[in-house]
């Protein structure tokens, strides 16, 4: 506290809350925009985590209008110089944000997982993400019920004088929750991981690229590490007005990081086509072409064998040394941008006994195996092919590079046994 000409000036950091809450906001919303628009009108594939990550974006943002108005009941004072006619309001407040924040918590993570599982037909990747969804909503519920209740009745958490009133210990709540937030945020961080490096169809340059993501999601986490501390502070050292300015400010960096971060991958199509000038259709067109080209330069032709419809459509064929007859069939987009439409699973089998084949489950899963040409071996037991899949037909097709560009429908070569 100093004084200037002998008014006393209170320490008030009212405005860098009102700046923060006000500045990323607005950056979530630009990535937030990009992503629909991506989604909805240059790929017209939106799926569930467009909706989760727009509701949990939204959640957010009346958060930080929560914490904005708490500025008008003493926010970024010393509690010393807060009216006491304040109080009430300023708790009020502090009711609905911690919920805000839970709430907003609980889509974001979950639109990662609906992200990832729309990348993979892989059962056991899909069980463990169906899993992390279910852990994830439980804390949710764990949390936001006893914050919503804990208090008996509702008004004692901003009128604690209230005769009768009482309340859990809401301090170990919070606690308890940012740290089971971290941990999520790990777990669900290092999930894609494995996939990514152990795809030999990825370059180095790409699992690089995806790597750096991840690093994003790294600080995210870091974020919640710092928050901690100074949520802790905030509730135990008696000057709350002061000391959880630092907390809202790592809560909302940590939120608005996690949700940009998650619309990074889905804006990669309206990139190209601003920095390119080729739309995604003219994209389709010509990889549609060079893959058709090289099919048709090979002594061996192909034919259809297998096209499974669903989310994670499963499109296969065979190599035969037969006559080629040009076909068009329509072909699910293997792209992880393109979530939402019919992820391709494919491989590439040469026509001799004990030639390599290469088969992709999923566009960041795959690997290079030696085997028979057998038409009577269990393809499920060798390839570990999804369930329902015909094991007396036999994979051929080479799965596209997953961080290619968009694809649509695609010319590929069938012929008669």
């Amino acid at each position: 506290m100093s004084t200037t000409g002998g008014t006393v000036e209170v320490p008030n950091r009212s405005n860098e809350v009102i700046l923060l809450h006000t500045i990323l906001p607005c950056f979530g919303a630009v990535f937030i925009g990009l992503r629909l628009y991506s989604r909805f009108c240059l790929l017209k594939a939106p799926g569930w985590d467009d909706l989760l990550l727009t509701f949990g974006w939204l959640a957010t943002v009346a958060s930080d209008t929560v914490i904005c108005m708490q500025t008008n009941y003493g926010l970024g004072k010393h509690m010393s110089n807060v009216d006491p006619s304040l109080y009430e309001g300023f708790f009020k407040l502090m009711y609905c944000a911690p919920l805000l924040y839970v709430t907003s918590h609980l889509c974001i993570k979950n639109a990662f997982l609906s992200f990832y599982l729309r990348l993979t037909a892989d059962p056991r990747y899909r069980r463990t993400c169906f899993i992390l969804i279910a852990i994830n909503t439980s804390i949710y519920i764990a949390c936001f019920i006893p914050g919503a209740f804990g208090c008996k009745p509702i008004t004692t958490f901003w009128n604690r004088a209230l005769p009768g009133g009482k309340c859990i210990n809401l301090n170990a709540l919070y606690l308890a929750n940012a740290g089971l937030n971290m941990t999520m945020d790990l777990c669900i961080l290092s999930l894609p991981v494995p996939m990514i490096w152990r795809n030999r169809g990825l370059t180095t340059r790409r699992k690089l690229i995806a790597s750096f993501l991840l690093l994003l999601g790294v600080f995210t986490c870091g974020c919640s590490i710092i928050r901690i501390p100074n949520l802790n502070k905030a509730l135990l050292d008696g000057d709350i007005t002061w000391d959880a300015v630092d907390s809202h400010k790592w809560s909302n960096i940590e939120i608005h990081v996690a949700t940009m971060t998650a619309c990074i991958p889905t804006i990669k199509p309206l990139f190209q086509t601003l920095f390119t000038g080729e739309t995604i259709a003219e994209r389709n067109e010509r990889i549609n072409r060079r893959r058709a080209s090289s099919a048709k330069t090979g002594s061996d032709g192909g034919q259809v064998v297998s096209e499974l419809d669903g989310s994670n459509a499963i499109h296969v064929a065979r190599k035969l040394s037969v006559a080629q007859t040009a076909s068009s069939i329509p072909m699910p987009s293997c792209s992880p941008t393109a979530i939402g439409t019919p992820q391709r699973v494919e491989s590439y089998q040469a026509p001799h006994d004990g030639e390599q084949i290469q088969w992709g489950k999923n566009p960041f899963s795959g690997f290079t195996e030696t085997i028979d040409d057998d038409p009577k071996r269990d393809y499920h037991e060798v390839l570990g092919l999804p369930y329902g899949f015909d094991t007396r037909r036999r994979p051929s097709i080479l799965a596209a590079d997953p961080l290619d560009e968009e694809v649509g429908p695609t010319e590929v070569l069938d012929s008669s046994d």
